[in-house]
């Protein structure tokens, strides 16, 4: 189901396929994008202290950097490399954006289960994405929650999922 929110700038909604399943299916949209945000892995949201992220995104093989806690990666290495999709095991969040995101994600702030954006969309979503520049977020764990700012990505999230 396809959910717009109150201000109509929004959609969000819940897929039952798995992040790595959406994006190997959506490839195209992902490699889009510029940068990939790393929010949550496996529910641990300081990932700047995980050694496993620093042994799959770390050095000079996909270079990343820091945006508060999170990581930043080129989003193509979200399709091409099997070292950073072996992460995505459930209850991880992901943002993607054109360009270096302009503020950090809130620790308050996620789509990520047992969150269900078909049911209701957290407080500050909308400002947040659109203040970052935060074209599209993916929330694992029972599904994958969806958030874009584009009519036209949700409607082919949706239709893909049939």
């Amino acid at each position: 189901m396809n959910r717009r929110s109150s201000n109509n700038s929004i959609w969000a909604g819940r897929l039952p396929q798995t992040i790595p399943d959406i994006i190997a299916r959506h490839a195209d949209i992902v490699s889009s994008f510029e940068l990939c945000m790393l929010t949550t892995l496996d529910s641990a949201t300081d990932l700047l202290s995980l050694k496993y992220v620093h042994q799959c995104v770390g050095g000079i093989l996909i270079p990343c950097s820091a945006c508060g806690t999170a990581v930043l990666m080129p989003a193509i290495a979200c399709v091409n490399d099997a070292r950073v999709m072996s992460m995505f095991e459930g209850f991880d969040e992901l943002w993607f954006f054109n360009s270096f995101p302009l503020c950090p994600l809130p620790a308050e702030l996620t789509i990520v289960a047992p969150i269900d954006l078909e049911e209701d969309l957290p407080n500050g979503l909308f400002e947040w994405m659109t203040t970052a520049g935060a074209q599209l977020g993916l929330g694992g764990g029972y599904g994958t929650n969806y958030a874009t700012l584009s009519l036209e990505l949700s409607l082919g999230f949706e239709f893909a999922s049939i």
